[in-house]
């Protein structure tokens, strides 16, 4: 598996693309903008869907009993929202075949 794009890799990515029409800061400040949204869409509880690409949505993991793997102890833990991704159909298209043809 190859390393993780982090979040300056994919700004430098975009600005390298654009950079004839667009001054770095901008496209760092829209980038963070756009994520922003997205987490306060995800804390409102609202969906997203990005067409090609995929959906982001919550799911609710039920309040249960675990263990402390340290001490054996049990703790309750709350019901609580969890994020979640679901890949789009022409994404999964995208990676299945980048898979079957490595460069």
């Amino acid at each position: 598996m190859n390393k993780p794009l982090t979040k300056n890799e994919l700004v430098e990515a975009l600005y390298s693309k654009y950079e004839d029409q667009l001054p770095e800061k901008d496209v760092r400040d829209a980038f963070n903008l756009i994520l922003a949204e997205m987490c306060e869409a995800l804390v409102d509880n609202n969906g997203i869907e990005i067409r090609g690409f995929g959906s982001f949505g919550n799911r609710s993991r039920v309040a249960h009993t675990a263990r402390n793997p340290k001490t054996g102890e049990s703790v309750e833990v709350e019901e609580r929202l969890i994020p979640f991704f679901r890949a789009g159909q022409d994404m999964r298209k995208r990676v299945e075949l980048s898979g079957k043809n490595p460069e």
